[in-house]
């Protein structure tokens, strides 16, 4: 992103937040008034007595006057979230959002647990100081500048509405961008990008074109002046003109064509999913698109994330006229903040483990085909087990189910589950193994049991046996 970009996108930030603000205060029926919002490219929250500090990179500082014609604050980070208000005795209270986000983000090594405990100690009772100076770049705006900047906009959209092109006219200019015969423009699907691919970031933002697009069209490319891609993806300016997206980055379908796992709308199903071509994001090592020819031809597309490590990628779909939305579990989930790259590895790798297919079969491992979100995300306390009456390969080629299991060892399938879902494991052979293993144990300390009641004297192997056992 250029200098000139970054300015519009952080001013657009300005003008949402004040707008946010604004209700807000109107909704406390607040007398205070919104005097300047500034962007820090780097903002010093706090600095304690022993010269420890926090400090937030892409901060926006909101100044309220009070009808004291005192100076309040609020903080906000690069989403339009608050993270931070400040009294006017200039005590930093944070909001639950924020301490939330950094106890995801911060639990990770020694230095940042300990910035985390510094948070919660500071959190009402340090001290914010506004900084003397503004850097290059930095940027301030007044509130009548915010104001102008709004109604401006404003009446650029009116103007928008009142002479919009039809989806006919744009596929036209589609058409004459791709070379294309606008009849061969068949099979093409719609992409609004200001719709969220994750809880906090626009199709937009991860394609890294905010502002640029009034629509987005993906559709069957003309080979011949296309470069050989299949696939395009053709963005309308406010202007009217089509244009590629350039920071879409394909070798072409014949040399991108890759399996990925494929998350449904509410994560009710992850199953793999191949894919005709893939679409890196310029300047991003994990973060692509791939788009799909699914039943009718229809085209579907999904936002998809890689494994650090290896060529393994996970996705959801992307709304089209024909998608409907993911729901927010899967926004969350896909969302880098919440997920770094090394956690989605380790989601690619579970979901591998759980649901097989060519990978795991080379291994000896074909699974289900299919799982959930729940089985594969960072909370282990809300995984799912699978359908009792869904076959299950085991490590050793055995064919079983979890109401087989639970018939073997005569107990009631709402038993039998319990005992799965505890069990320790990465994939569903893995839990009924272990499970197996408790029952056998079991058993054996049951029978030794009785043969001590008739008053038996155990064999030496049974004495080695048990002796086995009780080690471990």
């Amino acid at each position: 992103m250029n200098k000139e970009e970054k300015e519009a996108m952080v001013k657009e930030n300005i003008q949402l937040i004040y707008q946010k603000k604004k209700s807000d205060m109107e909704a406390r029926e607040s007398k205070d008034e919104i005097g300047s919002i500034t962007y820090y490219e780097t903002l010093e929250l706090f600095r304690n007595e022993d010269g420890g500090g926090v400090s937030k990179q892409d901060a926006y500082l909101v100044r309220v006057i009070t009808n004291k014609e005192k100076v309040m604050y609020s903080i906000y980070d690069e989403n339009q979230m608050e993270i931070a208000t400040v009294d006017e005795n200039g005590t930093i209270k944070f909001t639950d959002y924020a301490l939330e986000k950094y106890e995801q983000m911060l639990t990770k090594t020694d230095l940042e647990k300990s910035m985390l405990d510094r948070i919660k100690q500071a959190d009402g009772k340090a001290r914010f100081k506004e900084p003397a100076e503004q850097q290059e770049e930095d940027i301030n705006m007044t509130k009548s500048e915010i104001e102008v900047q709004n109604q401006q906009n404003k009446e650029q959209e009116e103007q928008k509405e009142t002479h919009p092109q039809s989806k006919e006219e744009e596929l036209q200019k589609i058409a004459q961008k791709t070379g294309m015969d606008p009849n061969e423009i068949q099979n093409c699907s719609t992409i609004n990008p200001t719709q969220r691919l994750t809880d906090q970031d626009t199709f937009e933002d991860i394609a890294n074109v905010k502002g640029k697009y009034d629509n987005i069209y993906v559709i069957n490319a003309n080979k011949a002046t296309d470069k050989n891609k299949k696939f395009a993806f053709v963005g309308i300016t406010p202007e009217g003109e089509a244009e590629y997206l350039d920071n879409l980055e394909t070798t072409g379908a014949m040399q991108t064509n890759v399996d990925i796992y494929s998350i449904n709308r509410d994560g009710s199903s992850i199953q793999e999913k191949q894919t005709r071509e893939m679409f890196k994001v310029k300047n991003s090592s994990d973060k692509s698109f791939t788009v799909t020819s699914g039943q009718y031809g229809i085209l579907e597309v999904d936002y998809v994330r890689k494994d650090p490590n290896e060529e393994k990628f996970i996705g959801s779909i992307v709304e089209t006229e024909h998608e409907r939305p993911s729901t927010e579990q899967v926004k969350k989930f896909m969302n880098e903040r919440r997920n770094n790259k090394y956690e989605i590895g380790e989601a690619i790798e579970k979901t591998e483990e759980q649901i097989g297919g060519e990978k795991s079969d080379k291994d000896g491992e074909l699974e289900s085909g299919t799982t959930q979100l729940e089985n594969i995300d960072k909370d282990d306390n809300n995984d799912k087990a699978m359908d009792v009456d869904e076959e299950i390969t085991l490590h050793s080629g055995e064919t079983t189910t979890l109401r087989k299991e639970a018939e073997k060892y005569d107990m009631t399938i709402e038993q039998y589950c319990d005992r799965f879902e505890l069990a320790e494991g990465d994939c569903p052979s893995e839990k009924i193994e272990a499970v197996r293993e408790e029952e056998e144990k079991e058993q054996d300390i049951d029978e030794a049991e009785k043969r001590e009641d008739r008053g038996e004297r155990p064999t030496p192997e049974e004495e080695a046996l048990d002796r086995l056992l009780n080690r471990h």
